[in-house]
């Protein structure tokens, strides 16, 4: 078994998952498994200086197997069940590229 294969599926060990969307230029995935951090201070900090203020910035961490066949990258936007929307600043691979770290800046509306 790869380790991808092992780890997969490990979103089902935390508590505080969530359903959201993923959409990008070609299109939107729905049921995403995700989980929303704080985001990392070095991260804010390749932002280019843009880190206004800190509540405006979140990571969500994204799991690949659930992304039907999708990389999440800069621009794109995640969709939380609530209606918050949040666009992709960075992105990193982790966890053998079964998870996307995805730095986002809230939506103002």
């Amino acid at each position: 078994m790869s380790y991808y294969d092992a780890l997969k599926d490990n979103w089902r060990a935390f508590g505080d998952i969530e359903e959201v969307a993923y959409a990008d230029a070609t299109g939107e995935t729905t049921g995403v498994k995700a989980r929303l951090i704080e985001p990392d201070q070095t991260a804010l900090a390749n932002v280019d200086g843009r880190a206004a203020l800190q509540n405006d910035y979140a990571t969500f961490v994204v799991w690949d197997a659930t992304l039907e066949g999708k990389k999440p990258i800069g621009g794109g936007v995640i969709t939380q069940s609530g209606g918050a929307r949040w666009t992709i600043q960075a992105v990193a691979g982790a966890q053998w590229k079964t998870q996307w770290r995805c730095l986002c800046i809230r939506h103002v509306t």
